[in-house]
């Protein structure tokens, strides 16, 4: 017998362990200059805070959807390709389409 039986589920959290979460403004960093470690700090914070609100809030999104709603905020200061939103973050986080 092992110490895994009865367990049904196992879940952790991918990103920052996984996911490398300077990837997706790394990609940019000759065009954002010096301000591309903040914008990520930024975004990422709000991409926390996002989640744990609508996790407050009952009002369940996807990480996709949070992980644009995040871009928001900090947009303005960033290449065209991330201001377009969580897709382009997405393929450039895990090479998916």
């Amino acid at each position: 017998m092992t110490g895994l039986q009865g367990i049904k589920a196992c879940v952790f959290d991918a990103y920052g362990t996984l996911f490398d979460i300077n990837a997706p403004v790394a990609g940019f960093r000759d065009e954002i200059g010096d301000k591309a470690d903040r914008l990520t700090e930024i975004w990422r914070a709000k991409q926390l805070s996002y989640s744990w609100l609508r996790s407050l809030m009952r009002d369940y999104v996807d990480f996709w959807a949070v992980t644009g709603d995040a871009l928001l905020p900090v947009s303005p200061a960033m290449p065209e390709p991330l201001r377009s939103g969580a897709g382009v973050w997405r393929h450039s986080v895990t090479n998916q389409p």
